[in-house]
């Protein structure tokens, strides 16, 4: 399993040495190594990785976004809860909202599993389609993907939800479920700390009731 949770801060103008000042000490223990500030390809902004020795907690701050990620660094290490990392998620995005005066104008929550499988794709077209199907049209399948999306209206937020789920010849099934407030709407929304509250204690919920619906038993 890894988790994410987002913010997005269309207006910041992200000042490094301001913002590391700024954060608690509680927040910068859980990233117990030395701040990094590096480029990114894809954007015009700097940003701040924050991580844990153990690699499981990870944050990257740029101006326009930032991320926040549980990581699993091995198969048997333990997991938090989707309830315990989105409330972790809700106050530390928080806090860094208001360190820097930032204007939080889309939320964002992911989840991804993955289970290894002797036959993955196998697997899959026999879950996702009619028997008939798997036997025949999807015989000999070596890669299968589904993708679902559909917008409506969690708790008192209007999200775009999505989930994929892809099994290859490399051994596993993963499946990917997203949450996220609408980008049509992010110029002009000011997501608050009981907003952030809200919506990820309510995206952790609809995490888990998709979950049980597309797979009854555990992955």
């Amino acid at each position: 399993m890894a988790c994410q949770a987002s913010v997005y801060t269309p207006d910041e103008k992200l000042e490094v040495t301001r913002l590391l000042r700024g954060l608690s000490p509680v927040v910068l223990a859980r990233f117990n190594t030395q701040p990094e500030v590096v480029s990114h390809p894809a954007s015009p902004h700097p940003r701040v990785l924050l991580h844990s020795e153990t690699g499981m907690w990870r944050c990257e701050i740029a101006a326009d976004r930032t991320d926040f990620y549980w990581l699993r660094p091995e198969a048997c290490a333990p997991s938090p809860s989707l309830g315990d990392f989105f409330e972790i998620a809700a106050g530390l995005l928080g806090h860094y909202a208001e360190v820097t005066g930032s204007r939080v104008g889309r939320l964002a929550a992911i989840v991804r599993w993955a289970a290894a499988h002797t036959a993955p794709a196998l697997f899959a077209v026999g879950h996702f389609t009619r028997p008939a199907l798997a036997g025949t049209a999807f015989e000999g399948t070596e890669a299968f993907e589904v993708y679902a999306h559909r917008q409506h209206a969690l708790d008192r937020f209007l999200v775009n939800a999505s989930m994929r789920c892809t099994a290859g010849a490399g051994g596993a099934l993963t499946l990917s479920q997203d949450l996220n407030t609408l980008t049509e709407q992010a110029a002009s929304r000011r997501f608050t700390l009981p907003d952030l509250t809200a919506f990820f204690g309510c995206a952790a919920r609809a995490h888990e009731r998709t979950l049980e619906l597309y797979f009854p038993e555990a992955l």
